[in-house]
């Protein structure tokens, strides 16, 4: 019994984990280029937007579309 415990403590503690390569990678991403670069999500929209931490990255446009 105890040895399940322990593996189901053991395997909660690895689930919340970050793991360290995945922290610097996150520090990293300060716009809408390095959030596509980096893999996370974009949403369909005008302007597009990625979403990394939290946080939402705008597309910048340099010219409107009529």
């Amino acid at each position: 019994m105890k040895t399940i415990i322990s593996l189901i403590i053991i395997a909660l503690f690895l689930v919340g984990c970050t793991p360290v390569e995945q922290q610097v990678v996150e520090k990293d991403i300060n716009s809408f280029d390095k959030c596509v670069e980096a893999g996370y999500p974009v949403m369909e929209s005008y302007p597009r937007k990625c979403s990394a931490n939290g946080w939402t990255f705008v597309e910048n446009i340099e010219e409107a579309v009529e």
